[in-house]
């Protein structure tokens, strides 16, 4: 997450009451294959999903895990299939992205799960 990003959801969080000090997110993939890869199939999967700047933000504070409604597949996530699919990696059923955010905040309990 860029500093301008952090910095506008610490100002979003201060503003709901909750005064987070810190804020720091990395995304998390889940991957549903038929069969277990290959480590040649695993190692091209690890390709496709380097991208970005790599996380290397402290784990400090409470864990969030921000994922799609269950029972939804978000375009992201089919983009990412498809892509798997046409590098050859044929068992991927499905590659789906969350969002993990570390928030650092003495009042968690004003942080509560939706």
């Amino acid at each position: 997450m860029s500093d301008f990003r952090a910095k506008g959801l610490l100002k979003e969080l201060n503003a709901a009451g909750v005064q987070a000090s810190s804020i720091s997110a990395e995304y998390i993939h889940f991957v549903d294959t038929d069969k277990k890869l290959s480590p040649q199939e695993t190692k091209e999967l690890e390709k496709l999903l380097t991208y970005d700047t790599p996380y290397e933000g402290g784990r400090k504070g409470t864990f969030y895990l921000v994922v799609p409604r269950p029972g939804t597949i978000s375009p992201w996530s089919s983009k990412a299939t498809d892509i798997a699919h046409n590098a050859g990696l044929m068992h991927i059923k499905r590659i789906e992205r969350g969002t993990a955010y570390y928030i650092d905040s003495d009042a968690r309990e004003l942080i509560r799960p939706v």
